[in-house]
């Protein structure tokens, strides 16, 4: 049965979701896209629902995709193009939405290794920012995200879709409190490296050694100086040109790049395994 009207209970449930206070209400977030849908119902994540519109969905991916869904028992609804485009927010959707529980972690859940590698954010306001820099801490094989300070919601549809299905593969632990993150980290010896743009070493210069935190701060302001006084090491990136500031998701990627590089043997492409890091539960 193909769904024709907005007013349908589900897809006025996919709607709200824009929303932070329904998305906390509810327990859910909006996910859209080919890419994002296939990597929540790879990774095993609780979709509840996928919405897709035949008349938008040819991609053979997709269509895999929903069929997989079915037969994990996912419900799947047909919808009109109307329909779609009322449930994303982004311009000639693909055709494919889904309706996601939320796993929430806080820092009781963090689990430290001898060899983890965290991405610490604190204060990031854009939600662009945030899932573009959730999807490069998945690139470089962080093993754990945390996100301090008065941060967007990561389960933001934004930042949902700018992490392009990676938020289903990087665990995300949300703490408020700063210095309870840093006296955490301290605790399980990991080294903590900040970024600062009045430090003295570039950031091919520190010295990277697991388990380590990466700080960073706000696009505006950054860290503040009572966080950076707690790390181990300051560093930042040299920069030649005219700007004197980067994107902070840019300023991540170079920067977990150089960390990742600088620990990796000579012969090896990978930072600390042969083999891909596992998935989460």
């Amino acid at each position: 049965m193909l769904i024709s009207s907005t007013r349908n209970p589900a897809v006025k449930l996919a709607r709200s979701l824009y929303h932070k206070k329904y998305r906390k209400l509810h327990g859910k977030f909006l996910v859209e896209g080919i890419r994002p849908v296939k990597e929540a119902v790879d990774t095993g994540a609780p979709v509840e629902i996928i919405f897709h519109c035949p008349d938008r969905l040819k991609s053979e991916l997709a269509l895999r995709t929903v069929e997989e869904a079915r037969r994990r028992g996912i419900k799947c609804l047909q919808v009109s193009e109307r329909v779609m485009e009322s449930i994303c927010m982004k311009e000639n959707p693909q055709g494919i939405a889904a309706v996601v529980a939320k796993v929430e972690k806080g820092l009781e859940d963090v689990e430290v290794g001898d060899d983890s590698l965290i991405l610490w954010a604190h204060g990031i306001g854009d939600p662009g920012n945030l899932g573009t820099m959730i999807r490069t801490a998945d690139a470089f094989g962080v093993d754990w995200f945390i996100l301090s300070g008065r941060s967007t919601d990561p389960f933001d549809p934004k930042s949902v879709r700018a992490s392009m299905g990676s938020i289903f593969n990087v665990p995300i632990a949300i703490e408020p409190d700063p210095m309870r993150v840093a006296s955490r980290l301290k605790e399980e010896g990991v080294k903590l490296v900040a970024t600062s743009p009045s430090a003295e070493k570039l950031c091919f210069q520190a010295d990277y050694e697991l388990p380590l935190a990466l700080m960073v701060g706000s696009e505006g302001e950054g860290l503040p100086e009572e966080l950076i006084s707690l790390a181990d090491e300051r560093i930042r990136i040299p920069m030649v040109g005219r700007a004197d500031s980067l994107n902070v998701a840019v300023a991540t990627g170079i920067t977990l790049y150089e960390i990742v590089r600088s620990l990796s043997p000579p012969s090896s492409t990978s930072r600390k395994r042969l083999s891909p890091r596992a998935r989460p539960s």
